[in-house]
């Protein structure tokens, strides 16, 4: 490509180099200069030679313009090609530059040009690199220079880093203080970000105990600790990369770059862990839990447990008020706080790295606060809530326990070993639970429940559930050993079922009942955890899983007046089948199947008034969604059920909302969730067919008098024609012809409106719905049968406004035939008739688009053999001229084209 002459390029040099120019065009000079260069229009080598004095000059201000343009356009070239020998005398000049203090800017971004270049383009020489790094540590005062030039210095230094890191690995001690001075007051939060990947690349550079990291730990760690917690905020407007976050988490980083910062990193955060600052104590938490991840927890257990248990346990919402000044975001603090101390007790058992594995269990289980609390539970006057504050402690106490049981079987077995007998019989001893009736609709249960033992007996549930989950192919094992946690479990297990299963009948007028809703929950949580143990891990025995079932589904039969208990039963049913199905437990299914799906079924067989439809619908469909076998037989009892009320409506108006309830179920939600996982298809059609059945029986017997129960139908009709498969559609539409013409006289003797009969209606109403929602080809392939009932109905449903959408949706089913060369066969055979319902269509005053239809249906029958179609032109031209007239632009332009069209045929 030919050269460009100077004269076209110097002045974009001279256009740089002088200051009182405006930024946008210091800008285009560059661009123009370095797409030049790019395109080979313009070599380095003549650029360099025509810019010497601009990068030579006395005049500093000069001089410091063209080593940045050179700098600059350096960095836009950045994928083109260049020698060892170009690259080198680049390398020199700019490393050379860096000394330049009154030019040091260009030399920061030709630096930073050069270490950015890759491998196959041409790249900075390791030696050079070498040389960079000294020269910037000898000659480059970071925190003297402006906030720009800081962040190249530590992108540069960040790029070494990450790039090349063994020109690092060779420096020596007074470099990396060099480092540490860089970094030391520093306050740009984006200098900041590069700064503190910095300290954590340098640190991990030098793990020898002997090396730089462990001998500048301590003053490294001390400019670190300085900037913790990260306070800085910024408005949405600020035009910055870096935000508190993304500082935050760099320092993080930073803190757990090398474990000689630990003993300075953890006794640091957890003294600011009795910070009155809510973001201090959170900051703590989240970096106490990375740095034990790093460290582990052995050196720290104690200080460690001691302070976590500080936040767990002592912080209250009055002493955050002082400091967030609203009671909401005090208690919205706690929660935070809880929960990431709660984290970080759990990565400190996980993580200690102790040959004695009681140490940290000891700390917890043996602490007095943990004892005096587990003793103060089970104290006869502290066995009901008075407070809060009484429940959030329990529940602090609950986790806490549920962490350390979840980290290990060995654990698990401890903690249960020191406590679940006891409380168990703290909430109720044999003779207690043996006075109590299992059935839980009779009576209630008035005695005092004692909500901290039950709670803690519920959460070491749960957490044994959680250790079989992850030690599911060692169960045999545990089953064996002399102390497990499965052998303490089952034989508190009969005990523990009863006491349960009587709490569902809390007295709801007993000095509890402010809490009822949380010792029901706990209650039904237990029963719940029992029955959705692995098969292989459970120690139910199948009578006692079946009482569970029948306990909750009591609940679901009897006690719908109680509805949180009646919702938290029907939710555990329904994890309970579900886990069944994840499992694939099969014995449990079919005792699933035997005591809770055929009693939950019967309920839509019923028509006991006492529970009412809704929650019989819900419970239905909730317990079918556990899975695929419970939901086929929802849908069968569903469907007979609409069968058997259909034939008892009779004329009556609540059989007929009866009936419309039960297909809004089946219509809203079964037949959507079986379409998702499957057995839609023959479950749609076998309804389908019944559904048609009861129809006819209901015309013939004139039986149809509710508006409310034919909508139903119809509705129902619809959708499950929707969802069947082809060859099941043509299935129906057979069906549908042979119900219409078993009660009606086919072929119809009159087009002629006339006035129907609620069941006649019904007739004509269900065979439109089936074939508007059957694909074309179903129809298609009956058409020869069909046409004239779609004919007949077409003109005995544009009497009522109420059909007009089912009217339009058989006229595009017509004219899909028209269409078609096999439904054009079967027109042929009736035109006349299907014309004169066409033309009677054109003025039908209910729907624009039926009147426009019917006028291209028209228009279409121009492709028939005229000797057929001319006995009815004129007709087809009298409803063409009164359409002329419509109040629609659509249908005038379309009765202009069927005039036409129709006066051709002369």
């Amino acid at each position: 490509m030919a050269r460009v002459p100077p004269e076209e390029w110097v002045p974009h040099v001279e256009a740089y180099v002088d200051v009182s120019r405006p930024a946008a065009q210091h800008s285009a000079s560059v661009d123009a200069l370095a797409a030049m260069v790019n395109k080979d229009r313009l070599t380095l080598f003549d650029l360099v030679s025509k810019m010497e004095m601009y990068l030579t000059t006395t005049d500093h201000i000069v001089r410091s313009r063209g080593i940045l343009l050179l700098g600059e356009i350096l960095s836009q070239i950045s994928f083109k090609w260049l020698d060892v020998s170009t690259i080198t005398i680049l390398s020199d000049f700019f490393i050379s530059r860096l000394s330049d203090w009154q030019a040091i800017r260009g030399a920061l971004v030709g630096c930073l040009a050069l270490l950015h270049r890759k491998q196959g383009v041409g790249c900075i020489v390791i030696a050079d690199v070498k040389r960079l790094v000294e020269s910037f540590s000898h000659n480059v005062p970071v925190q003297s220079l402006a906030t720009a030039d800081r962040k190249l210095c530590f992108q540069i230094l960040s790029c070494i880093l990450d790039r090349y890191p063994e020109a690092i690995k060779t420096m020596d001690g007074g470099q990396l203080y060099w480092i540490c001075e860089a970094i030391d007051e520093e306050k740009d939060p984006e200098c900041l970000k590069l700064s503190f990947h910095v300290v954590e690349v340098v640190m991990k550079l030098f793990p020898d105990p002997s090396g730089l990291a462990a001998q500048f730990a301590c003053e490294i760690f001390e400019i670190l600790s300085k900037y913790f917690p990260v306070y800085f905020t910024h408005g949405a407007g600020d035009d910055l990369n870096a935000t508190r976050d993304d500082l935050s988490r760099a320092l993080m980083h930073a803190f757990c770059s090398t474990p000689y910062f630990e003993p300075f990193a953890i006794p640091l955060l957890l003294d600011k862990l009795s910070s009155s600052l809510p973001l201090a104590k959170l900051e703590s938490l989240k970096y106490l839990d990375n740095c034990i991840r790093f460290y582990g927890a052995a050196r720290h257990a104690s200080a460690v447990w001691l302070k976590l248990k500080e936040v767990i346990f002592s912080l209250s919402p009055e002493q955050l008020l002082l400091t967030t000044g609203s009671p909401k975001d005090a208690e919205k603090n706690k929660n935070q706080m809880v929960s990431e101390a709660l984290n970080c007790l759990k990565t400190a058992i996980t993580y200690i790295d102790s040959p004695d594995k009681d140490l940290f269990i000891n700390l917890i289980l043996l602490d007095e606060d943990i004892v005096n609390k587990i003793h103060s539970i089970s104290r006869a006057e502290k066995s009901i809530l008075s407070s809060l504050e009484d429940l959030a402690q329990v529940h602090a106490l609950g986790s806490v326990i549920s962490i350390l049981m979840e980290s290990s079987t060995y654990f698990c077995t401890r903690v249960l070993q020191e406590h679940l007998t006891h409380l168990v019989d703290v909430l109720g001893t044999s003779t207690d639970y043996e006075s109590q009736q299992l059935n839980t609709c009779n009576g209630s249960y008035s005695a005092a429940i004692n909500f901290g033992a039950l709670y803690l007996c519920v959460q070491m549930l749960t957490s044994c559930r959680e250790v079989a989950l992850v030690s599911y192919a060692e169960c045999s094992s545990i089953k064996l050993a002399k102390e497990s946690w499965w052998l303490i479990l089952e034989k508190k297990l009969d005990q523990l079922i009863h006491l349960l299963g009587s709490f569902l009948t809390l007295d709801s007028q007993s000095e509890q009942s402010m809490f009822r809703q949380e010792y029901v929950a706990c209650a039904v949580k237990g029963l719940l955890t029992l029955a959705i143990f692995p098969e292989q891990c459970s120690t139910l025995l199948t009578n006692a899983f079946e009482d569970i079932l029948a306990m909750l589904t009591s609940v679901i039969t009897s006690k719908f007046e109680n509805v949180d208990l009646w919702r938290l039963s029907l939710k555990a049913l329904t994890s309970i089948g579900s886990s069944i199905v994840k499992f694939n437990a099969s014995q449990k299914e079919v005792i699933y199947c035997r005591t809770v799906v055929d009693k939950i079924v019967s309920l839509l067989e019923s028509y006991d008034g006492s529970m009412p439809l809704s929650l019989r619908l819900e419970a239905s469909y909730e317990v079918g969604t556990a899975g695929l076998n419970y939901m086929l037989p929802v849908a069968r009892s569903l469907e007979g059920a609409v069968v058997t009320s259909i034939s008892k409506a009779n004329g009556r108006m609540e059989c007929a909302e009866y009936v419309a309830h039960l297909f809004e179920c089946y219509s809203s939600r079964i037949l959507p969730w079986l379409f998702t996982y499957g057995g839609i298809n023959e479950l749609a059609l076998s309804f389908a067919m019944h559904l048609l059945d009861e129809i006819k029986d209901l015309s013939m017997l004139d039986r149809i008098s509710s508006q409310v129960l034919l909508d139903s139908l119809m509705t129902g009709m619809k959708l499950l024609v929707g969802v069947c498969t082809e060859e099941q559609q043509t299935l129906i539409v057979q069906k549908a012809y042979s119900m219409v013409s078993s009660v009606l006289p086919l072929p119809p003797k009159s087009m002629t409106h006339c006035l129907l009969a609620v069941d006649e209606l019904a007739l004509y109403s269900a065979f439109g719905h089936i074939i508007s929602n059957a694909p074309v080809p179903a129809v298609i392939t009956e058409a020869h049968q069909i046409l004239l009932v779609i004919v007949d109905s077409l003109a005995k449903l544009s009497v009522d406004i109420q059909d007009k959408d089912l009217v339009y949706n058989l006229l595009l089913v017509l004219s899909g035939m028209l269409m078609d060369e096999k439904g054009k066969e079967c027109i042929l055979d009736n035109i006349h008739i299907t014309i004169s319902v066409l033309t009677q269509l054109v003025s039908y005053p209910h729907m624009m688009v039926v009147r426009e239809t019917a006028l291209q249906c028209l228009v279409a029958f121009s492709t028939f053999p005229h000797s057929k179609i001319f006995p009815m032109r004129l007709k087809v031209l009298q409803a063409a001229i009164k359409a002329l007239d419509d109040k629609k632009r659509a249908v005038r332009q379309e009765a202009v084209r069927c005039r036409q069209t129709w006066q051709s045929f002369a």
